[in-house]
């Protein structure tokens, strides 16, 4: 039947002092009786009291830092440490080669952050902005604290810093090892104008997860590790450096991208990439409303893109002003890089690459180019760089390889040509940069 009468919606710019008032009045009474509490548990996990911050490590102060060292020693001592890289290593392929790659991560490390929390609760897990490393991995400042390579006489345990000689559990008693090159060098991998690039053109999760998984994750992994370190084998959370890099690659990129677009917030996207039920060795559709985690079977997928709600109660240091800057309706800032980029690119390449930039619609979720020192006055003309340098290839390393192999057999799927579609994206990408002579700031000399 119709209505006897309708109740009228304001807008409620357009209320007066006592409908304001009123309404403030009513809002607190409902969260005061419960109400609130039962709305917002039906349409899913309540929201966070409070969160956590989640710092770059290198702007960690000494007593912060010695407090990060002295919880990661005790999680060795513990066995939570070899407990993880039990989990990771058992599951490699349901979790690298499938939808759940990046929730399944971005949940096992605040898994592990609880566990850091039960030492220290004051503590929580820093990020490592790895890709502004990307020229000269080796010089990064995290390797005072977390140790340089060995070398094959001492079975390539990492020799110094906190955690030299570190004995771990799987797959069998070992300490922690790194191989670099000879020279004591890295390889270098993928820039952070790379990164802001997938983050500006990637519509959908698969886009996203797969161009930033099969590059500068994988890449990393690889040449941190080197053939015989921790980093390049499933067992990779062996490695404390595990834990500050996927807290960027599989958390603070990934939020950054979903407060970019409002439909990135949770991807319906997601839905377009599988899932493998490793129980019964079956490959099946995903579902970001439905699926839940390998391992953590009470962990929903949905609910973990959900920063802010339920067990996400975190956020990262770099987020905050930006964040009450939108709510203050404040006109974002354009990097001083992007003007470089710009300057340099022809237009056509630039909005091709670059469109937030282009548009001049970017916020700070749209692109990874903190300031350099050099990048604050920087005359892209008369500066002296290097070409942008280009990452090694899958098939140009044996742990490379390695890594191919299991791309290609295990988990009855092949990821190989997602992997190799991600390297030819990105050689472009570097080969158009260079073609234009653009100065990287990350890179002048």
């Amino acid at each position: 039947p119709p209505c006897k009468t309708l109740r009228v919606r304001k807008d409620i710019k357009c209320l007066s002092k006592r409908e304001l008032s009123d309404l403030i009045h009513v809002f607190k009474q409902l969260y005061a009786n419960g109400v609130m509490d039962m709305y917002s548990l039906v349409h899913g996990s309540p929201p966070c009291k409070t969160l956590r911050v989640r710092k770059d490590i290198k702007c960690l102060s000494k007593r912060e830092l010695s407090d990060l060292i002295h919880v990661f020693k005790q999680l060795y001592a513990n066995g939570v440490m070899d407990m993880y890289s039990l989990v990771h290593g058992s599951y490699w392929s349901s979790i690298h080669k499938f939808s759940e790659a990046v929730p399944w991560h971005r949940w096992h490390i605040n898994e592990f952050e609880k566990e850091m929390r039960k030492i220290n609760p004051k503590i929580t897990l820093p990020y490592w902005e790895y890709i502004t490393d990307f020229g000269a991995p080796e010089k990064s400042s995290i390797w005072r604290t977390f140790g340089r390579a060995g070398n094959r006489y001492n079975g390539y345990c990492v020799p110094d810093g906190a955690f030299a000689y570190q004995m771990v559990e799987n797959p069998e008693p070992h300490c922690i090892r790194r191989q670099w090159n000879l020279n004591k060098t890295m390889p270098v991998w993928e820039p952070p104008e790379w990164v802001t690039s997938l983050t500006q053109t990637s519509k959908t999760w698969p886009q996203f997860a797969q161009l930033l998984g099969y590059s500068a994750h994988f890449k990393t992994h690889l040449y941190v590790g080197g053939y015989e370190g921790e980093m390049s084998d499933i067992y990779a959370t062996n490695d404390p450096v595990f834990y500050i890099f996927h807290a960027h690659v599989a958390d603070y990129a990934i939020l950054k991208w979903q407060l970019a677009d409002d439909q990135n917030l949770l991807p319906i996207t997601y839905n377009q990439g599988l899932r493998y039920d490793w129980e019964r060795d079956e490959i099946l559709r995903a579902d970001i409303e439905s699926d839940y985690l390998t391992y953590y079977d009470n962990a929903r997928v949905k609910e973990i893109f959900e920063i802010g709600f339920g067990d996400m109660c975190y956020i990262h240091d770099q987020l905050v002003q930006p964040i009450l800057d939108i709510m203050a309706n404040k006109r974002p800032k354009v990097p001083n890089i992007a003007i470089n980029l710009m300057k340099s690119l022809p237009s056509d390449v630039f909005e091709y690459y670059f469109p937030k930039f282009a548009s001049k619609t970017a916020t700070f979720f749209d692109y990874f180019l903190p300031d350099v020192q050099s990048g604050h006055n920087f005359n892209h003309k008369s500066a002296f760089c290097d070409e942008m340098p280009v990452a090694l290839t899958f098939n140009s390393t044996p742990n490379g390889r390695r890594l191919l192999d299991v791309f290609r057999t295990e988990a009855s799927i092949d990821v190989t040509p997602d992997a190799f579609n991600a390297e030819q994206q990105y050689y472009q990408f570097i080969e158009d940069l260079n073609k234009y002579k653009y100065c990287s700031p990350y890179l002048i000399t």
